[in-house]
């Protein structure tokens, strides 16, 4: 018996006047009832092989993830660079696009320039020859 246990049994035998016997009865189940708690919380812990085991497989599926992991990273790179590459072509081509269309706008302009030129020209000369008429100088 522990010293928790003689306590207990003073008690029941002094206090709440028991007999030897029932004391003892009652301080044996009271401590068969806590072994029997304690031993079902430490039954319910897992073992140091249980651990290593554990711990084993956690390593070897935070390996393969890994593995699986640089996989997928450096298939995402090689698509990136494709994708880069397309993209650069594509800007390429609508700048290429874009230049042309530019070319196309300046070389329309130069033509209505030179259009409004020629008109400008045609009709200064008109309002030449309208002012020589009335001045008289042109019949």
């Amino acid at each position: 018996m522990t010293i928790g246990n003689l306590k207990l049994y003073d008690i029941f035998r002094t206090d709440l006047h028991l007999s030897d016997a029932k004391a003892m009865e009652i301080v044996n189940a009271m401590d068969e009832h806590y072994e029997r708690k304690s031993f079902a919380k430490t039954d319910q812990l897992a073992t140091k092989a249980e651990l290593a085991a554990i711990k084993s497989e956690l390593k070897g599926d935070i390996s393969n993830l890994r593995t699986e992991l640089k996989g997928d990273i450096s298939n995402l790179r090689t698509e990136l660079k494709q994708d880069i590459g397309n993209l650069r072509v594509e800007v390429k081509e609508d700048i290429g696009k874009v230049r042309v269309e530019i070319k196309d706008t300046e070389n329309r302009l130069m033509k209505h320039m030179h259009s409004v030129t020629i008109l400008q020209y045609i009709m200064l000369i008109g309002s030449i020859a309208a002012l020589l008429r009335y001045a008289g100088i042109l019949k």
